[in-house]
């Protein structure tokens, strides 16, 4: 992506948008660590977007914490990644031996506003083992094992009941055909993961099922809505009224 704009410059929504992200990897976690500014989580997807350091960081690294980190996802055998958010000053990451890998806009939507109704689309809601689910995402996120490690965390996050995961797919043809997951934080909601099966492109069901994520956390009382985009997602968002609120830099341990 070229280089990217903040559109909307408001410290409060910056922060409501951090704390979201921080709970969403939180809720996926199956193990963790926390040093001031640093809040560290593991899932053991094979994913270096899913095993993470989330850097609020406000004064300089240090050695020894990132040692410990390091060690603590050589325990876990995972791939990670060093995200340093629209509110940390860490300038000094790669004296520490970290590769800059890709920035990625957070987009921000106020539900105060209003939003068309979803027709003509069916969508569902998956409680179960998330086998129809994960297919769109199989596709629009490829790795090693097909997403596997992925749905058996998601399918069982739900079977142990976290009520902040609802996951969305929409079909085509009686087939599953666009996928995303909605996730109810405290203060806001992020929308995660959509993704589009090839042969149904230009459905336009990306953006019905991001509408119908939407007008769930609307209904549900919410005003915020946060998501991270990817390059192909970026103008989807903002024909639907997202705005770039931060941008989010990864890095990785060289």
């Amino acid at each position: 992506m070229s280089s990217i704009v903040i559109e909307l410059q408001n410290q409060e929504i910056t922060k409501i948008g951090v704390e979201a992200i921080i709970d969403f990897y939180r809720t996926m976690a199956i193990d963790q660590l926390h040093f001031p500014g640093l809040d560290v989580f593991a899932t053991k997807v094979d994913s270096s977007s899913l095993n993470v350091v989330l850097d609020t960081k406000q004064n300089k690294l240090d050695t020894e914490s990132i040692k410990i980190i390091a060690d603590f996802f050589k325990k876990h055998q995972s791939p990670w990644g060093w995200f340093i958010t629209a509110v940390s000053n860490t300038k000094d990451i790669n004296q520490y031996g970290f590769e800059f890998i890709y920035e990625t806009p957070g987009m921000y939507f106020d539900l105060a506003n209003d939003l068309p109704s979803v027709v003509g689309v069916e969508i569902r809601e998956a409680h179960d083992d998330l086998h129809e689910w994960i297919k769109p995402l199989q596709e629009g996120f490829p790795s090693s094992d097909n997403c596997e490690a992925y749905r058996k965390l998601n399918a069982e996050l739900l079977r142990k009941g976290e009520k902040k995961l609802r996951h969305f797919t929409a079909y085509q043809e009686n087939e599953a055909a666009c996928s995303a997951t909605l996730f109810l934080s405290d203060n806001a909601v992020m929308l995660h993961n959509l993704a589009t099966r090839d042969k149904y492109r230009k459905f336009g069901l990306g953006s019905a099922l991001t509408l119908y994520m939407m007008n769930e956390a609307k209904k549900a009382g919410y005003r915020h809505c946060f998501l991270d985009s990817s390059d192909e997602g970026f103008n989807l968002y903002k024909k639907l009224g997202f705005n770039v609120y931060c941008v989010t830099s990864v890095y990785e341990k060289m």
